[in-house]
């Protein structure tokens, strides 16, 4: 089995160029290198590629070498123009990149600056958080124009820092009622798109009210818009480990594809024209979610996937993997310090090189310990097989995304949720089939919602309760850390992941584990 996991992690060439130049952005934005220093170390890592290059000789340590400094300088932020900047009122035009709404009714996210009066001329060009208090209905891709009151953004635990790890300097709230031109194409077509959606997800039988907690929940899962849960319901699912469900993710956009292509295959598409078809769908709805960095890396992975399948190629789900993830980083740098980014990734790739793995291998010990089985064994037999495999599967995950996102719990939201390897197993479950309604009601006719929908909404309110309930005994390990410890700690997991399968030694299962229990432990020791 070594060899078949050592093939799987050398059928992603990209991946060494993909980390060093994660690991560049990271350098560049701890320790604050100058851009003339990073220039000249490209210059010269370029010269000594080159040199290789020219005498035929491997050159794979100075390319990568290349990428890492590349990922520096890429990701140097800019100056800020106003370094002793106190608030003050501006007039702003801001364009709306993404957008949320808060319980009453007011709209937040994050914009880029298109113009701005003399006091803060400067800033033109650069994002901004803004924050319009009025319940005015602002979409992804609107303008909005008005007075704003500018403040700059401190460093201090919390949002603030992420914003600053976002190179976001200034945050904006609206001094009185703004004016919105609303988006124009594509972000038209992703805004009506998502009402639409909204509009088939909200019908429900007559004895079912669309504003109840279970529904809302509903539309929050397939939309990815937590502002559809109350407060205490996602601090519920904090709690228990388990509000990872909300965010669109392979899940959400793995059963669309699923629900497409089993369509394209009674309509009898041909193979090679399937993609063509099915991924602007899929490409839309990853947009009408606002295009988060899950659903992103999902959509690319699943791409990657159908194409390979369309050509009769083997998928190689790694290599699509690290694929997406050096796309990303090169268009939008800082999603490196993006928690739902480095979440999803970090989670991912153990799920690939470390779950699937441990799975097989307790799957075979298993299958050891109960000896012969009949090759057609009685209904009730298979179907305590098929529990247990699942149940063996969903440990496996579980423990390995635990393990992989602990780190960063801890770095992000200063607590990591101990019972989230156990609790995810059945609310994965729960999700799956609710998301697979949602699908299904895009889908079908308008008179067939009401059915998928209701299902939905009940498996949401048996969740929604079961998180209420198990919240009274989630245990939480309560722990702060720094950012730099925690990208330490993700990439020495990571650095086991790629390498374990060298190690003969059965404790090369409890490797990755330690590393990110030691990560947390430098906490208290530090």
């Amino acid at each position: 089995m070594n060899d078949v996991n050592s093939k799987i992690r050398r059928q992603a060439p990209l991946a060494k160029y993909a980390f060093a130049f994660a690991l560049g952005i990271a350098f560049s934005r701890y320790f604050e290198v100058g851009l003339n220093v990073l220039l000249a170390l490209f210059v010269l890592a370029g010269a000594l590629l080159a040199h290789c290059f020219i005498a035929n000789k491997k050159f794979r340590l100075p390319a990568i070498i290349s990428t890492f400094i590349a990922g520096a300088i890429i990701s140097t932020p800019s100056p800020n123009p106003y370094p002793d900047f106190t608030s003050q009122e501006a007039e702003l035009e801001i364009f709306a990149i993404r957008v949320s709404r808060n319980q009453k009714g007011a709209s937040y996210g994050v914009g880029k600056i298109l113009s701005a009066s003399k006091n803060f001329e400067a800033s033109k060009g650069r994002e901004i958080w803004f924050y319009a208090k009025d319940r005015q209905d602002i979409a992804r891709g609107d303008k909005i124009k008005g007075n704003f009151i500018v403040r700059k953004v401190e460093k201090e635990d919390g949002f603030n820092n992420y914003l600053l790890n976002q190179n976001i300097l200034f945050n904006a709230y609206s001094a009185e009622k703004i004016e919105i031109e609303r988006a124009k194409f594509p972000y038209l077509l992703y805004n009506s798109a998502r009402k639409y959606i909204a509009e088939k997800l909200s019908v429900f039988y007559r004895g079912l009210d669309a504003e109840k907690e279970g529904a809302r929940a509903f539309r929050a899962m397939i939309l990815g818009d937590k502002s559809y849960l109350s407060d205490d319901a996602k601090n519920n699912f904090k709690l228990t480990g388990t509000m990872h469900i909300f965010a669109v993710s392979g899940l959400h956009v793995g059963m669309l594809a699923s629900i497409i292509y089993f369509i394209l295959n009674l309509a009898r598409i041909p193979r090679k024209a399937a993609p063509l078809i099915s991924l602007p769908i899929l490409f839309l709805y990853v947009n009408v979610c606002q295009a988060a960095p899950s659903a992103m890396r999902a959509f690319i992975m699943i791409s990657a996937v159908w194409i390979s399948y369309a050509f009769l190629r083997k998928p190689k789900t790694f290599a699509s993997l690290v694929a997406a993830f050096f796309i990303s980083l090169v268009f939008n740098p800082s999603n490196l310090f993006d928690a739902g980014f480095a979440l999803s990734y970090s989670v991912v790739v153990a799920i690939v090189l470390y779950a699937a793995e441990l799975d097989e291998n307790l799957s075979e010990k298993m299958q050891k310990l109960r000896g012969f089985e009949l090759k057609n064994p009685p209904l009730p037999r298979r179907i305590y097989l098929k529990c247990e495999r699942w149940l063996i599967m969903g440990l496996c995950i579980g423990v390995s995304a635990m393990f992989a996102s602990a780190p960063l719990c801890s770095c992000y939201f200063g607590y990591v949720p101990l019972l989230s390897a156990i609790l995810s197993i059945p609310f994965v479950l729960g999700a799956t089939l609710s998301v697979a309604c949602g699908a299904a009601s895009v889908i079908l006719p308008d008179f067939l919602c009401p059915i998928t929908n209701s299902i939905a909404a009940f498996i949401l309110e048996i969740m929604l309760n079961s998180a209420k309930i198990f919240s009274d005994f989630a245990v939480a390990l309560n722990v702060k850390i720094s950012p730099v410890a925690a990208f330490a700690g993700e990439w020495a997991i990571l650095a086991s992941l790629i390498l374990y399968p060298k190690i003969k030694s059965p404790a090369k299962w409890i490797l990755p584990p330690a590393i990110s229990f030691t990560t947390l432990l430098s906490a208290f020791i530090f």
